[in-house]
């Protein structure tokens, strides 16, 4: 019979209590009580001081879910765009010898001129004796020749103009010294309840009305539809609107046509509709959803053409789709943004294109656009090309995220700007390498930027915290000229009046604000 050895574990507690004697006495006692707790534990000799051992077994799987390369099909690969940043500044450091001036400043009192000592400079007929003797000389003219070269010289050289000074006191008009200032004129609200501000368009009549168009960002499937409408307010009447659109989704663009009479729409289901106010009802016809975009239409153009038919939209899935009004059952052209394809006959593949999340398209261009994409690249296409190779002119590699906005400025149109991440970016058509113009707009997100529509040197952005941007890049480079808060909400569209006095600013809570500019901003 194996002898088991025992071993006993004794652990002692004092717990120490305090007691107050009875109040009879005058101090008091401290009582102090010791419990032992003693715990046996007993274990076998052998399994005491034991060295562990591991023993190496094969996994268990509870369960095994195989690659099924049909499903695959169901998806489109989301593409990433990789960058490069660097934290601190850069810096370079040139050598280069060059020939080394010296300047020295010589006074030189000059007090009638090279006279001869026989010559009284005071009396006029010797001088006058003195002049036509030395211009009868044959040198003479060969040396003043040759002195007007080195005196014209010098005269540029000393020429200095005051620009402080008013030289021209009775032309033109004066300056005007007036602060820049903006108000806020009017709101204008949604009235079926708080859905956030996708679009705004002004009417070419002269910005008396405009269309508004509302899409929650996180809207996502039918069974949340909040409703597709979207309203023509008079902007002399904020408490009302003056026409409702009827549409069956969320609209995610809006854009008036050439007359006031139609306006083009874009869906969140990546169909697209246009109105015809003239008729009752409005809404006059839908794309098919088998021949429309397959993701959401992030914008809506009426290109310069002869029919004043034409729309163009573009869409995160990679196309970029024209279509004619009168024939809305499927799209008259098809462009697929895939940059990466090298041969010229291709149109691409679908699987590699770039969602495209805004066009950037101006009236007095009309054989070009421009694209902004969700990696922040931006393109600028020819019309006539029929493939990527023949439309994609130039690449911008412009910002880290999805491109927000993209203008062209009307007065100088191969300058345009493009709004994205932290910043809001002036490039020229021309320089691909780098912006003309970085604005740091700080460290909130920019949602949104335009140009004025009278001014080529001021432009609009907006910020996710509420705040609305003005800039004068001729005043200010660095900062901008006003910073307003307009609103606790998030800002999300901009859209300036065609004669540049109003700017509406739309913000996430269905909320249209009109913003009244002073006239050093908006004449």
């Amino acid at each position: 019979m194996e002898l088991i050895k025992m071993k006993k574990f004794t652990e002692k507690m004092i717990i120490k209590r305090e007691r107050k004697s009875a109040p009879a006495d005058d101090d008091d006692e401290l009582h102090v009580e010791q419990r032992i707790i003693q715990i046996n534990l007993t274990k076998k000799a052998k399994k005491i001081n034991k060295t562990i051992e591991l023993v190496d077994k094969p996994g268990l799987i509870d369960a095994e879910i195989r690659q099924n390369p049909e499903l695959d099909k169901n998806f489109i690969t989301l593409k990433k765009m990789d960058r490069v940043c660097q934290n601190s500044l850069v810096y370079s450091i040139n050598e280069i010898n060059s020939d080394q001036k010296v300047f020295v400043e010589k006074d030189v009192n000059h007090w009638t001129g090279g006279w001869p000592k026989d010559v009284d400079t005071g009396d006029p007929d010797q001088v006058a004796r003195f002049v036509k003797k030395i211009e009868k000389d044959e040198n003479y003219t060969t040396t003043v020749l040759n002195l007007a070269a080195s005196a014209e010289e010098k005269v540029k050289q000393n020429n200095a103009l005051e620009i402080f000074s008013e030289y021209f006191p009775l032309e033109g008009e004066e300056m005007e010294n007036e602060d820049h200032a903006v108000c806020t004129a009017a709101v204008f609200r949604d009235f079926s309840g708080g859905r956030a501000v996708s679009d705004i368009s002004w009417s070419p009549d002269g910005g008396e009305k405009m269309a508004v168009s509302y899409c929650d960002p996180d809207y996502h499937a039918p069974k949340d539809n909040p409703g597709g409408e979207c309203y023509i307010f008079n902007i002399e009447d904020p408490t009302k609107y003056h026409t409702m659109l009827e549409g069956d989704f969320p609209t995610t663009s809006i854009a008036y046509g050439k007359t006031n009479d139609c306006i083009a729409g874009g869906w969140h289901n990546g169909q697209v509709c246009w109105w015809d106010l003239r008729v009752p009802g409005g809404l006059q016809n839908v794309v098919p959803v088998d021949t429309s975009h397959v993701e959401p239409v992030y914008k809506v153009v009426w290109p310069n053409s002869k029919t004043g038919t034409e729309l163009m939209t573009c869409s995160t899935d990679g196309t970029v789709k024209w279509w004619d009004t009168r024939k809305f059952n499927m799209a008259k052209e098809s462009l697929i943004i895939d940059d990466r394809e090298k041969d010229i006959k291709k149109h691409g593949k679908l699987i590699r294109a770039r969602g495209a999340s805004i066009i950037g398209y101006e009236s007095t261009i009309p054989a070009k656009y421009m694209i902004g994409t969700e990696q922040g690249l931006i393109f600028n296409c020819n019309k006539k090309g029929k493939t990527p190779k023949e439309a994609i002119i130039s690449t911008y590699k412009a910002h880290h995220g999805t491109v927000m906005a993209l203008e062209r400025n009307s007065f100088y149109t191969k300058c345009f700007l493009s709004v994205g991440d932290w910043t809001a970016k002036i490039w020229c058509e021309d320089i691909d390498e780098s912006p003309l113009m970085t604005l740091n707009c700080g460290t909130d997100k920019v949602t949104d930027g335009c140009w004025s529509s009278t001014r080529p040197s001021v432009l609009f952005t907006a910020l996710d915290n509420g705040h609305l941007q003005i800039w004068d890049i001729i005043y200010k480079q660095k900062i901008p000229t006003i910073t307003k808060k307009i609103t606790d909400n998030t800002l999300l569209r901009l859209a300036i009046q065609e004669d540049g006095e109003l700017l509406a600013v739309g913000d996430d809570e269905g909320l249209v604000h009109i913003q009244q500019l002073s006239s050093n901003l908006g004449k």
